[in-house]
């Protein structure tokens, strides 16, 4: 009755047995610029790593001019937003370099991601810059506090922001008038399948950069405006980065002539 079918069903039936067979896919394949579907820039920085050169380092740098925060995305097409994904670089291990070869003119702050030693350092600019005046230390750890209740897990429920990740640590915040800027780790600790059904064996790490809106009173809590995430991967440690925030990793202006820094780890 359904002829159709003789042909579409082994076609399934291979197609299913084929994906089974697929390797684990890089949960952060989709985060970073894929810079042969761009347009070829003269932008080309080196960052020579010295002997702290680790294997499974991740180097990322995030541009200001098109951060989410700056940059209203509606109505861009997709090919439009590729440019406005971070950049990452190629490590060369012999050289103890990493090299971003095509960056758009811009000023970009750095991440170094060290999965090994379980060490994170950055340069992330997390608020505009403005003419206001950052809240005190005191109001600031007070907004922290408020921020956490909106988006950490509540107890003895499930869900909340970003509800797949169980655990979360605000590393860093920028509180600038009623809006703030947070460096936020997030854990995936449960259990975690593939699309294929594999049950992953490590743990599902997330960092990003969150900006938020204060209500009036605060009263309402925070409003999440956006997000950005910057690292996102399996691996086998369960516990959040050591983070250390270096200046020497913030505002780094990129033009047309090559350029070469040289990172300093504490």
């Amino acid at each position: 009755m359904y002829p159709f079918l003789f042909f579409i069903l082994p076609f399934l039936f291979a197609q299913s047995l084929f994906a089974q067979e697929l390797p684990g896919v890089d949960v952060s394949t989709y985060l970073y610029a894929k810079t042969t579907q761009l347009t070829p820039v003269s932008g080309h920085l080196t960052l020579s790593l010295g002997k702290d050169f680790s294997p499974n380092l991740r180097v990322i740098a995030y541009g200001r001019k098109y951060r989410k925060d700056r940059k209203d995305r509606e109505g861009e097409e997709d090919s439009m937003r590729e440019r406005y994904k971070p950049f990452l670089a190629e490590l060369s291990e012999k050289e103890k370099t990493a090299v971003f070869s095509s960056l758009p003119i811009d000023f970009y702050d750095l991440l170094i991601v060290d999965s090994n030693k379980m060490k994170l350092y950055e340069g992330i600019a997390l608020n505009k810059l403005s003419n206001k005046q950052p809240q005190s230390s005191e109001e600031r750890e007070k907004y922290i506090a408020e921020i956490k209740k909106t988006l950490f897990p509540k107890e003895g429920k499930i869900g909340g922001w970003e509800g797949f990740f169980d655990q979360k640590e605000i590393s860093r915040g920028e509180v600038v008038g009623t809006i703030s800027g947070i460096f936020l780790q997030q854990l995936r600790l449960g259990k975690s399948l593939e699309e294929s059904g594999r049950v992953l064996d490590g743990c599902i790490h997330s960092v990003d950069v969150v900006w938020l809106e204060r209500s009036n009173d605060g009263v309402a809590g925070w409003k999440v405006l956006n997000r950005q995430q910057l690292y996102r991967k399996e691996i086998t440690s369960k516990k959040f980065f050591e983070t250390a925030f270096l200046p020497a990793l913030q505002g780094i202006r990129v033009s047309t002539r090559p350029r070469q820094i040289t990172v300093t780890f504490p």
